[in-house]
């Protein structure tokens, strides 16, 4: 069986939203853009990637 398009998407989003979550030190909800704000100022690559991890959240 193929693994659509969708699928791989949420797993791969899901697995952003992890790591995320690991670099803030957060377990609690938190909004996707919210962790990238505070991922950003303590991950070099969170704020290399900032504008492209945004428009993830906005698909």
């Amino acid at each position: 069986m193929e693994t659509e398009n969708s699928d791989r998407f949420l797993t791969a989003f899901n697995r952003i939203d992890h790591r995320l979550r690991d670099i803030v030190g957060n377990k609690d909800f938190t909004p996707f853009y919210r962790l990238i704000d505070q991922a950003k100022k303590k991950e070099v690559l969170v704020k290399k990637y900032e504008d492209d991890l945004r428009s993830y959240a906005d698909l």
